[in-house]
Parts: structure tokens; sequence; C-alpha cells
């Protein structure tokens, strides 16, 4: 998003859908009179005719394909990209998320295409900038502060290293139409946010920070787009599921009644909480600066381009994922236990729908060539839930019947099945799981 700290606004201003728009987003006795020009940007390497469609059926109320008259806004609730690279190191990017100051001007806000830095998972590009903190918030013409509408916010899945918030992807064309507030959020991922050091700078989980703050902003201004704070939904998917599930957990304050999670669990062995504090030092060393020292590196590597970085860290096959933070005052913090020991608190009739599609492994295997499946196991999985010995073997047959029977020959299976079991109190819990693999 090009703009200057200078120009940002209060969110109460922001008119969503109108290029003329000096009036207030509260007052829009006679918005359904307006017509709206939405200046729609995709994202990067995106399809073009399908975004052509899917903005003509969504913002357009003279043709509105039967979901009625939708308004946009996309809007700002970080710090600039020229406050970002103003900043020394490195782990300015891991710094808090700060709501911008009050808007002294109109800001149109009609570009939903902001993505963090990342390798994207369709053409795997790297793409993306710093300046990426927004929320989409895509409500029907019927919301408004005296008619108030319940909202539901989404958090992307892509193994905390990849998605955006955008309508390529989330669009609101399937659920503005039942008379909700569809919000959106970006979040930073991979190295700028899930990086996890240990230490008061970079502590980790910065990405569910990001979230917090959206979190946050949507409690408390939601109402000026007819919104009801009372009645918001959080839902995630994949890597966005356990992001629903840690923000459950956690001890900060609880700014939605009830939660979505789909397709897996902060308690499955593919969202196990793990931290690489010599990740800064790799990168750095890869890109020729050769140090033992953490906050040389960071400093290092504050200089070069997002993209290098991300790039750099896929090279060298790095894990960033949610970690267990070490706490330190003043410093915010998400999961400070491991999310099989959380107390949660603060959730007594708290609503939860939790699933998983059909076969939706099979998606995966859909792209795969013909050899890969000539000898495949899907059961050596099991070794991600197990500290596995000699004694593996036994494990794989037993769980092999018990989902295929006594056969030798199989069917290829679509599914990660994941079985952990852990010790808790003196008590043995067993979490059998079906997984995709992000």
């Amino acid at each position: 998003m090009d703009h200057d700290v200078d120009d940002v606004v209060d969110s109460d201003q922001v008119d969503s859908d109108r290029e003329d728009s000096d009036r207030e987003d509260s007052d829009r006795e006679d918005s359904d009179s307006e017509d709206s020009d939405p200046e729609d940007s995709d994202p990067e390497d995106s399809d073009q005719e399908d975004n052509d469609q899917e903005d003509k059926e969504v913002d357009s109320p003279e043709e509105d394909q039967g979901i009625g008259s939708v308004e946009h806004c996309m809007v700002v609730v970080s710090m600039s990209a020229d406050a970002v690279v103003q900043l020394d190191e490195l782990q300015s990017s891991n710094v808090p998320s700060l709501p911008y100051p009050k808007f002294e001007q109109v800001f149109n806000a009609y570009d939903d295409s902001a993505v963090c830095p990342q390798r994207e998972e369709f053409n795997l590009t790297i793409t993306g900038t710093l300046d990426c903190l927004n929320l989409n918030i895509y409500a029907p013409n019927k919301a408004s502060p005296q008619n108030k509408v319940p909202v539901l916010a989404l958090i992307y899945g892509g193994g905390f290293n990849v998605g955006f918030a955008g309508r390529f992807l989330y669009g609101p064309k399937f659920l503005v139409r039942h008379d909700i507030i569809l919000v959106t959020i970006n979040y930073r991922l991979g190295p700028y946010g899930f990086m996890c050091l240990d230490t008061p700078e970079v502590p980790g989980n910065q990405g569910l920070k990001d979230q917090l703050l959206a979190l946050r902003w949507v409690k408390n201004n939601i109402a000026a787009f007819g919104g009801d704070a009372d009645k918001i939904t959080l839902m995630g998917t994949s890597a966005g599921s356990v992001s629903v599930e840690l923000h459950l957990m956690s001890g900060q304050e609880k700014l939605y009644n009830q939660i979505i999670t789909q397709s897996t669990s902060a308690l499955s062995p593919l969202a196990e909480p793990f931290s690489d504090k010599a990740a800064p030092l790799k990168i750095a060393d890869k890109l020729g600066y050769k140090t033992n020292n953490i906050s040389d590196a960071l400093e290092f590597l504050a200089k070069r381009d997002p993209k290098v970085i991300i790039a750099t860290s896929i090279d060298l096959s790095l894990i960033f994922v949610t970690c267990v933070e070490k706490t330190f005052d003043g410093v915010e913090s998400i999961t400070t236990v491991h999310p099989l020991q959380a107390d949660i608190k603060d959730v007594k009739n708290m609503k939860v729908l939790a699933g998983f599609n059909n076969k939706e492994q099979l998606v995966q295997s859909a792209t795969r060539p013909a050899d890969t499946f000539r000898d495949l196991n899907v059961f050596k999985f099991l070794a991600l839930g197990f500290d596995v010995d000699e004694n593996f073997q036994v494990m794989e047959d037993i769980v092999r019947r018990f989902y295929v029977g006594k056969r030798k020959e199989y069917y290829v299976i679509t599914y990660v099945i994941s079985i952990v079991l852990v010790s808790k109190s003196s008590q043995m819990y067993c979490f059998i799981d079906i997984l995709p693999f992000y």
C-alpha cells in the first residue's frame, strides 16, 4: 500500500467502496443509492480473468449476482514500510505491530492485494513487502451502526510461511449474502513472523501477535462498519486453525464469542512448537557474513531485501513455525507453555466447531508424479509423533491393520495419519488426527 505515515486516518473516517467519500463511515443511510467503483488490485501472478469476474460479482451493486451490494474496506493496523526500513535491525520485523495513529484525511481503502514476504504457493515466486499488516472488511449494505450484523474473522493457513488475506482466495461472495461481515487478516510469515530467539527483541510468534492486534482492532471498531462486537466468530484453516486454538489457549483476552477450526489442531504433531535460535547466523553465513553473534547477524540481515531473506531461508530449509515463548517483563506473549500443558481459562460456554474435509489430502497427491506412489508408505508419518526405536515396525503394523486390514497389499491412503501419545499429570492421552501437510 503506497502512502506515508502522515496519510494515516482514523478508521471511523474510512469509506469503503466509495471514491467520493468525505463523510464518516458510520453515516451510510443513503449508501444503497450510490454507485461503487472500486479500484481492485489482484495478487501478484494471479489469474486476472478469474479475479475480474469475482470483482464484478462482489463489488458491483448494479450486478449483484444474488448477494446484494457489498462494501469493502482495507484497514491498516500496523507500522508503515517506511517505519520498518528506518529501524536498524532485522528484529524490527519482529517488534510488536502498532496501530496507526488517527487519520487526518480520507483514506480510500480499495486495495486488498498486500502480501507479506513469502514464496507464494501458485507460481513459487518470492514476493511481498513488510508493509503488509492490513485487514479487509467486507460488509453487506444492510449493515450499519443502527443495524448490526454478526462478524466472521478469518485467519488463513499456509504452514506459517505462505498465505494472504486478499479476495483472490478469501473473498466475501459466499458469506455476506447471509448478512454477516467478513474480516480477513494479514500477518507476518516465515522469519519475519515466526523467528524465535528467546530474547526480548525477538521472543517469537510475532505473526500471532499481529493477529491479536487485528482482533483487538475489530473488537473496538467493527461497530462503525455495522458489525456486532458481541457476535464475533474467529475461524482458521490449517495453520490458521492452529492459530485460533493458540489464541484460545493463551492468557490474552478473548476477543471473540465462538471459534471454527478446520483441518488441523494445535495438538497435532505437524503443529509441534519449534525454534531454531541459530537461524540468523545460518542466513547471514549463507549470504557471506560469518559471525557467532546473534545481534551482529540481525544487524547485517536488516540491510538485506526481505525477498533475499525469504529465498535464503528456503534454500537452507529453515523451519519457522510457532514456538513456546520465554517470558520477559513488558513483552507481550501468546504461547508460554506447550499446548498440551496449556491451562485454558475464560472459555466456559465458548462454542467450538472443528472438522476437516473428506479426503482433503487428495489435492496434494494429485500433483505428485506417478513414481511417488510406487513404494509409498504413509505410515512412516507416525514417527512424527513418537520417539521411535527398533520397535517402530510393530507400531506401524498395528496401525496398518487398523486402517487397511491384514493384507500386505493396500491402497494408497491420501491422508497423513498422525497419532500422538503424551504423558500429562501421570495420565496417558492419545490424539488421533487426519491432517493435511500444512
